[in-house]
């Protein structure tokens, strides 16, 4: 799960930053956006093959200097967890 990424942010550009680490396409690519308020969190959710294969790419984003970030702004990594709606 990507926190905090800019609510325009297009599916397009998360697939060009996370190149490096990992093949996807933008059918890979869910974002949501929090219509509570103007600055109301937006996440990317991104589908990986296996859990050892999203395990593997958290612990390199998490571990990047500088942080991770999409258009300049950084972005928190976690695992998803809880079931898909």
């Amino acid at each position: 799960m990507l926190k905090r990424i800019y609510r325009s942010t297009p599916p397009e550009v998360i697939v060009e930053v996370l190149e490096p680490y990992v093949r996807l396409t933008t059918a890979n690519i869910r974002i949501i956006k929090n219509r509570t308020g103007h600055m109301g969190h937006t996440y990317g959710f991104i589908d990986l093959d296996s859990h050892a294969e999203a395990l593997r790419v958290v612990k390199i984003l998490q571990n990047l200097d500088p942080p991770f970030s999409i258009a300049g702004k950084m972005v928190a990594v976690n695992l998803a967890t809880g079931k898909r709606r």
